[in-house]
C-alpha cells in the first residue's frame, strides 16, 4: 500500500470488540498515519506483526503551521480490558516531514504489549517519539530499537520512548540511541516498572519532567553507555529535586558488558542510590520480549504508597488531582492484592477509608465494564470452530469453481459439480447464520452490561472536575460503543471537545479517553498538553507552580570546591545567583556575565549537606532554580 498516488491511511480499524483481527506482513508507505486502530476495546484478539511501514509523508507548507501529528501505529482505546493484544516485531520508519510524529502511539489502552519492534527516526526538530504511551494501564514496552539520526538534540519534546500518566507500565529491555531523551515521563503513572534498558546517545538519556512520579525503581539493572552528547545534557535527570528523594533509583554499580548501571551523571545528587544486590539483567530465564507476562502492577508495597495511604504527599507535583489518582490507583492495587495489607495498619486504614469513595466507584464500573466484550468460553470455541469449518468449505468451493472451468465436462458431470458447489455454500451460509445468531446473544448480553455500566455511572456523585470528566466519558462511551452506535450526536461531540482539550495534569487519565473517542466521531486532533497545561482554561493557573524552570543546571553535582553554572542559552543581561541552606540563609551570592552559557562559582567555603539555589535576571524574573549538594 503506497501513499504516492494520494493515499492517505494504510488501515483504518475500528470497534472489533470481542473479534480477532490480524494485520501482518504488509508494507505501507502512507501520506497521513500507516495503520489506526481506534476503538478496538476488548478485543478477542488485536495482533499487529511483521509489517513495514513508513509514514507522514504529507508536507507542511512553507510558513504554515501544522499542527498534524501523524503515527506509524495508532491505538486509541478507553482503557478496557484487552490483554491479548500486541504490537510485535514491526518496521516502522518516519520521514523527514514535520508531521512524521510518531512511530508506536497508544492513548487510553490497556494490557497492550508493544514488543520486538523497530523504530527510526530521520530527522530530530520534526519527528517526536518513537514509541509513546498516553493515559495506559498495565501495558508492556520490551524489547524494542528506537534510533534517532543524532547530531541534533534541540528538540525537548523528543524521545525514543515517553509516557504520560496512565498506571504501572512496563519498560523493559528496549536500546535507544540518539533522541534528545532516551526515556521521558511525564505526569503521575503510578507502578512504572523500569528495567533492563539500554540508554545510549541522548541529551538526557533519562528524563523525568516536574509532574513525573514513576516511583522507586530497585536494582532494575538499567544500562548507560555514552556520556550527554550536548553541553547541559545529563545522563539522568528530574527536574523536581524535591520528588526525587523520595523516589530514589537504588543501583549496585557495575559494569555488565559494555553498560554501566550507574549514569555517566544525575541530577539531583541524591536520586540514585547505591545498595548491595543484584542488578536484574535482559538475558536469563524470564523472556520478556516474546509474551506478555501479566507483572505489570504486581510489585509490592513501597514507600510511595505508605505517603498515599497516610495522604503525606506534600509539595509538587502532587495536585490534588495527582492525589486523587493515585489514590484510586492504589485501591485498585490492594483489592486486587489483599494480602499486601497484613501487618500494615496504615493501608488497612486507607482501604477501608476508601469505601464509598468515588474512586472505588469508579474502580468497580471498570471491573463491569471489561466484560462489556467478552465472550463465553463455549462461544468462543464454536466461533473457532465454525471458522475453520467455513475455511475448508471455501477451498472446496474453489476446487469446484477450477472444475467447472473444465470445457471436456460431460452435463452429468457439471451437474454433480454444481450440486457440491451449492451444498458446500448451503454449509457456509448456515455457518454464518450461527455465527450471527451468537454474536446478536452476545450484544443483548453487552446491552444488559451497559445497563448496569449506566446505572453505576450515574450513581457517582462527581464533584471535582476530574470525577465530573470521568463521569460524563463513561457515559458517552456506554452510549456509543457500548450499544454499536455508530454516530456521535453534535452535544456528544462538544461534550468530548471540552473534556480532550483540558491539561491531562488537572483534568485526569479521561482526557485520553475522550480524546479517544472524539478521534473515532470526528477524526484525530493534536493536542498540545504543554500549551494546554499553561493556559489558565485549561487549569494553567494551579498548574503553573509545578511547572520547573529547567534552563539552568550545576555540574557537577554534588560539588566539591568548585561548580559550573550552566545555562542553555545566552542573557544579554547579567543574572543574579542565590545559594539558600535548609534554613533559607543566603550561602553564597554571585553574578553572571552577559554572553555566557558557563559560569564557574567558588563552593570551598560551603559545609557538606544540601543547598537549594536561584538564578534571577536584574527585572527579578526567574531564570532557574534547584538544589545543589556539596560533599567532601
Amino acid at each position: 500500500l503506497f501513499g504516492g498516488a494520494g493515499m492517505g491511511t494504510g488501515y483504518h480499524i475500528r470497534r472489533s470488540g470481542s473479534r480477532t483481527v490480524k494485520v501482518y506482513d504488509n508494507s505501507v508507505k502512507a501520506l497521513y498515519s500507516g495503520m489506526e486502530l481506534w476503538a478496538n476495546d476488548g478485543a478477542a484478539q488485536m495482533l499487529v506483526t511483521g509489517n513495514s511501514i513508513s509514514f507522514g509523508e504529507d508536507v507542511c507548507p512553507p510558513l504554515t503551521t501544522c499542527t498534524n501529528s501523524y503515527a506509524g501505529i495508532d491505538v486509541a482505546e478507553g482503557n478496557t480490558f484487552n490483554q491479548n493484544s500486541s504490537i510485535v516485531n514491526n518496521s516502522v520508519g518516519h520521514t523527514a516531514e514535520k508531521m512524521s510524529h510518531t512511530g508506536i502511539r497508544l492513548q487510553a489502552a490497556d494490557y497492550w504489549l508493544v514488543a520486538d519492534n523497530t523504530v527510526v527516526l530521520v530527522n530530530n526538530p520534526n519527528n517526536h517519539n518513537g514509541i509513546l504511551t498516553t493515559g495506559c494501564r498495565y501495558g508492556q514496552v520490551s524489547c524494542n530499537t528506537i534510533a534517532g539520526p543524532g547530531g541534533d538534540y534541540s528538540n525537548p519534546r523528543q524521545a525514543a520512548i515517553r509516557n504520560a500518566m496512565g498506571s504501572d507500565p512496563m519498560f523493559v529491555c528496549n536500546n535507544v540511541d540518539r533522541t534528545t531523551h532516551g526515556f521521558l515521563f511525564g505526569g503521575a503513572a503510578y507502578g512504572t516498572d523500569l528495567r533492563g534498558n539500554h540508554i545510549r546517545r541522548h541529551k538526557h538519556g533519562l528524563y523525568l519532567d516536574n509532574t513525573a512520579i514513576i516511583g522507586t525503581q530497585t536494582l532494575k539493572g538499567n544500562l548507560w553507555y555514552n556520556p550527554p552528547q550536548t553541553l547541559g545534557g545529563w545522563g539522568a535527570y528530574y527536574v523536581n529535586a524535591l520528588n526525587a528523594g523520595s523516589n530514589p533509583f537504588y543501583i549496585n554499580p557495575a559494569m555488565i558488558g559494555m553498560g554501566n548501571t550507574q549514569p555517566p551523571s544525575w541530577w539531583p545528587g541524591n536520586w540514585f542510590q547505591p545498595m548491595a544486590g543484584t542488578n536484574f539483567q535482559c538475558s536469563g530465564t524470564e523472556d520478556y520480549c516474546d509474551v506478555f507476562n501479566g507483572m505489570g502492577g504486581e510489585g509490592g508495597m513501597e514507600q510511595l504508597d505508605l505517603l498515599i495511604a497516610g495522604d503525606s504527599l506534600a509539595g509538587t507535583p502532587y495536585l490534588e488531582e495527582t492525589r486523587w489518582i493515585m489514590r484510586g490507583d492504589l485501591l485498585r492495587k490492594l483489592d486486587a492484592r489483599p494480602a499486601l495489607m497484613d501487618g500494615q495498619p496504615g493501608l488497612l486504614e486507607f482501604h477501608a477509608a476508601m469505601q464509598g469513595s468515588t474512586q472505588a466507584a469508579f474502580n468497580q464500573l471498570d471491573i463491569v465494564r471489561s466484560g462489556m466484550f467478552e465472550l463465553e468460553d463455549e462461544v468462543l470455541a464454536q466461533l473457532a470452530a465454525n471458522h475453520e469449518q467455513a475455511v475448508a468449505l471455501a477451498v472446496l468451493v474453489q476446487q469446484a469453481l477450477g472444475q467447472l472451468a473444465d470445457s471436456t465436462l460431460a452435463v452429468e458431470q457439471r451437474a454433480a459439480i454444481l450440486a457440491d458447489l451449492a451444498g458446500h455454500q448451503q454449509q457456509m451460509a448456515t455457518l454464518a447464520e450461527a455465527d450471527a445468531a451468537m454474536l446478536a446473544n452476545a450484544a443483548t448480553a453487552r446491552e444488559t452490561i451497559a445497563t448496569e455500566v449506566d446505572a453505576l455511572n450515574n450513581g457517582i456523585a462527581a464533584a471535582a472536575t476530574i470525577e465530573a470528566n470521568h463521569q460524563q466519558v463513561n457515559t458517552i462511551r456506554t452510549a456509543t460503543i457500548g450499544r454499536d452506535v455508530d454516530m456521535f450526536t453534535p452535544e456528544q461531540i462538544a461534550a468530548l471537545y471540552a473534556i480532550a482539550s483540558q491539561c491531562p495534569l488537572a483534568g485526569g487519565n479521561a482526557v485520553y479517553q475522550a480524546r479517544s473517542l472524539h478521534a473515532l466521531a470526528v477524526g484525530a486532533q493534536v493536542f498540545d498538553d504543554e500549551a494546554l497545561c499553561a493556559a489558565p482554561e485549561g487549569g494553567g493557573k494551579r498548574l503553573a507552580a509545578t511547572r520547573a524552570m529547567n534552563g539552568v543546571a550545576l555540574m557537577p553535582n554534588p560539588a566539591h570546591a568548585e561548580v559550573t553554572l550552566v545555562l542553555d542559552k545566552e542573557y544579554r543581561a547579567v543574572l543574579y545567583v542565590t545559594v539558600y541552606d535548609m534554613v533559607g540563609h543566603v550561602a553564597l551570592r554571585a553574578t553572571v556575565p552577559p554572553g555566557t552559557t558557563r559560569h564557574a562559582l567558588d563552593t570551598s567555603g560551603l559545609t557538606p549537606g544540601a543547598y537549594s539555589y536561584h538564578v534571577q535576571a536584574p527585572d527579578v524574573r526567574p531564570v532557574g532554580e534547584g538544589k545543589l549538594f556539596i560533599a567532601r
